[in-house]
């Protein structure tokens, strides 16, 4: 999978517009890819060694008892962390140049579940294997002044792959993976390691499924369920 930025036309003159995360059980891959090992390295802190797996997972647990969460017995609920950080909209025009004019608006954003670093719309045991993929990699972020004090904003463009293309997995160097392991740095401190367990444990087990698109129109007070 290697989309993972969301869209959604909205076929009205949308002056406002708030997303919520809807959940429910069964989570779909929303958003970012799963990560996967790149020809080449970025910047790595090699004097970390890599944990094992077992490593990890003892690290997970010992996170879940501090939170006194059951692994087995927890069960599915609602993101309490995940929200959207960037979204976008432009107007949808669907003849181009042509007389028809403009009929909507096209909103797109990027998936946030906070802990759900392998994508798949849970946060669960799977989500230790980017740490063990990607750990010791840092991450960029842009200065919070230019984005409304958001500290924790990728640098680069998330769709660029630094034009190899859609399909490619993001490229070394590029904007896309840059904002893939921002994914995987969960306490967002810029360095892949251990301590991104943490989101996992305290999100253990929370799922998303989709979006709610909220809309408030000239001269209503309120926001209506698109």
């Amino acid at each position: 999978m290697t989309n993972f930025r969301n869209n959604i036309l909205v076929l009205a003159a949308v002056i406002m517009t708030i997303l919520w995360l809807n959940a429910c059980g069964g989570g779909g891959g929303h958003g970012i890819a799963n990560l996967e090992p790149v020809a080449g390295t970025s910047a790595m802190d090699e004097s970390l060694p890599t944990p094992t797996a077992g490593e990890l997972q003892d690290k997970l647990q010992e996170e879940l008892l501090k939170l006194g969460k059951n692994p087995e017995r927890t069960p599915a609920a609602a993101p309490t962390g995940g929200f959207v950080f960037d979204l976008q909209g432009g107007a949808f025009d669907p003849d181009g140049t042509g007389p028809l004019g403009t009929s909507g608006v096209i909103l797109n954003w990027t998936e946030v579940l906070e802990g759900d670093y392998d994508n798949n719309g849970e946060v669960g045991l799977g989500d230790l294997t980017p740490i063990a993929i990607n750990f010791g990699r840092t991450v960029e972020y842009d200065n919070a002044q230019d984005h409304a004090g958001i500290s924790w904003w990728p640098t680069g463009d998330p769709e660029d792959n630094l034009g190899n293309g859609q399909e490619l997995p993001p490229q070394e160097g590029s904007g896309a993976l840059n904002w893939r392991l921002a994914r995987v740095d969960g306490d967002r401190n810029g360095l892949i390691n251990t301590a991104d367990v943490t989101p996992i444990a305290q999100h253990w087990k929370e799922q998303i499924s989709g979006y709610r698109v909220y809309r408030k129109g000239p001269g209503e007070l309120e926001f209506k369920l698109l």
